[in-house]
């Protein structure tokens, strides 16, 4: 935070993408740490794999350094670090620091879901008519005149809708609480293997479809399981 404005500097910036100093310094700390503190094979946003390519039993860390980058770029505090645990398609654990908030959230397998050390749930919201949900445009998104028009339609049907500008963020939120469901189509594995972990131990449920890979886009929901199985079942989350 307090190099902000040297950190803020673009090396890439084209079409929906950008990319700032931020993103490759925080990357290359914390695969060198990581790997330091627990030596095996870790896939980045920035990178991809360094330390090999694991198999589907083996574990690897997933890595996203700053994820919000544009909004860290312009002062507007929904950015975080997300670290996760996988093996496979699965997520093991997860950590979300966000960074502007000092929250520090965490959760995985046998590992409550907390904040800051206080215990988080996702909420008891059934219905999409009351609940909140979380979603964005990503880099990777379909943008024609189809997919916007059924997007649309889609967010019509919950009682709020919010686009934070960060998958890890709006996991987080979901897992504490704060809101209801996740959605979102064309994000990668790194924006959200973390807050699936915290999402799955604050006693939540998930979907994705899609390679968790550098090349695969994913198509993720998730929630609470009695909204996440009722809008599944009613295509009412697939915006």
């Amino acid at each position: 935070m307090r190099m902000r404005e040297t950190l803020s500097q673009a090396v890439y910036n084209a079409g929906r993408d950008i990319k700032l100093e931020a993103d490759q310094s925080l990357n290359a700390d914390l695969v060198r740490d990581l790997q330091t503190l627990l030596t095996m094979p870790a896939f980045s946003e920035e990178t991809g794999w360094t330390g090999g390519i694991p198999s589907e039993a083996d574990l690897y860390w997933v890595i996203d350094p700053l994820d919000g980058s544009y909004n860290y770029w312009r002062g507007q505090p929904a950015f975080c670090i997300a670290v996760a645990v996988c093996c496979g398609r699965t997520p093991l654990f997860g950590a979300i620091y966000d960074i502007a908030h000092n929250e520090i959230y965490l959760g995985g397998e046998n590992s409550p879901a907390s904040c800051n050390g206080h215990p988080i749930t996702v909420s008891g919201a059934r219905g999409v008519d009351q609940s909140c949900l979380m979603t964005g445009l990503p880099v990777g998104g379909h943008f024609d005149s189809t997919s916007l028009s059924r997007f649309a339609h889609g967010l019509g049907r919950w009682k709020k809708v919010r686009m934070i500008g960060s998958a890890a963020m709006s996991l987080a939120y979901v897992a504490s609480g704060r809101a209801d469901f996740y959605h979102e189509d064309g994000i990668f594995w790194w924006d959200v293997a973390a807050g699936l972990a915290i999402l799955k131990a604050a006693r939540g449920d998930f979907r994705v479809s899609g390679a968790p890979d550098a090349d695969s886009p994913l198509h993720v929901t998730a929630g609470s399981p009695d909204l996440l199985r009722a809008t599944v079942a009613n295509e009412e989350c697939l915006i």
